[in-house]
């Protein structure tokens, strides 16, 4: 899925490292695998579908961070290039097949992304019928969060609606994380991080008690496996 790479390496912004640290408190949790699925009633053309996902891949830098181990912390890569594959799951020879692609997809997303060395998304077009599919996206939180995601479902709508109406795709912005963690990593070396953080060590010098972990979940069936190619 991976193919290029430009060699240059961030840290992780303040947000990232929050969920990064309490990812590996937890390995083999899905605490932060995130996503969703959404229904198209009609018929679909899957290359244009994935022409549009590749179009949304290239503009949004996000969704090409790789994260590589580091010593203490871990560094983000940025690909210049990531093909974004969208994998086919047929159900429609299945008995049931809207309910056991929901069963299939709510297992999906109990399986943990792999951390390091590759990108943080899946994204599968389920057939339930000619006329009817399911887009299901999974992804890490370290590199969207819900908000993206709406606006990745938003912006692969449109794209695909140009190439279905206009057989061509139209310029678009370039969003770039990488602005996101130069302005993180300038904010925390500022006086300004160093006032708030005397006020919040202030505010909170005793702590409070700490939550209870969160614990995994369990149960995994392999009765609906599609076929995906």
């Amino acid at each position: 899925m991976v193919e290029k790479t430009n060699g240059s390496l961030y840290p992780l912004s303040s947000r990232q490292k929050e969920i990064w640290f309490e990812q590996i408190l937890y390995p083999d949790v899905p605490l932060y695998n995130h996503g969703g699925y959404v229904r198209i009633d009609g018929e679909i053309h899957p290359d244009f579908f994935e022409k549009a996902l590749q179009r949304v891949v290239d503009r949004n830098d996000a969704l090409r961070m790789v994260l590589h181990r580091g010593d203490p912390l871990p560094m983000l890569e940025f690909r210049d290039r990531v093909r974004a594959h969208v994998a086919l799951c047929d159900f429609s020879k299945k008995t049931d097949p809207y309910n056991d692609a929901v069963r299939w997809m709510k297992e999906e997303m109990d399986r943990p992304l792999e951390l390091y060395g590759n990108v943080m998304f899946r994204f599968r077009l389920i057939r339930i019928s000619d006329r009817d599919h399911i887009w299901f996206t999974k992804y890490h939180q370290i590199i969207l969060d819900e908000r993206s995601h709406l606006l990745l479902v938003q912006q692969t709508a449109d794209a695909y609606g140009q190439l279905a109406k206009e057989k061509r795709l139209r310029k678009g912005n370039v969003r770039a994380y990488a602005g996101f963690i130069r302005n993180d990593r300038t904010y925390l070396e500022s006086e300004k991080s160093a006032k708030d953080e005397r006020f919040w060590l202030k505010k909170f010098k005793n702590f409070p008690a700490p939550c209870s972990p969160l614990s995994a979940r369990t149960g995994q069936s392999d009765n609906t496996t599609p076929i995906c190619d």
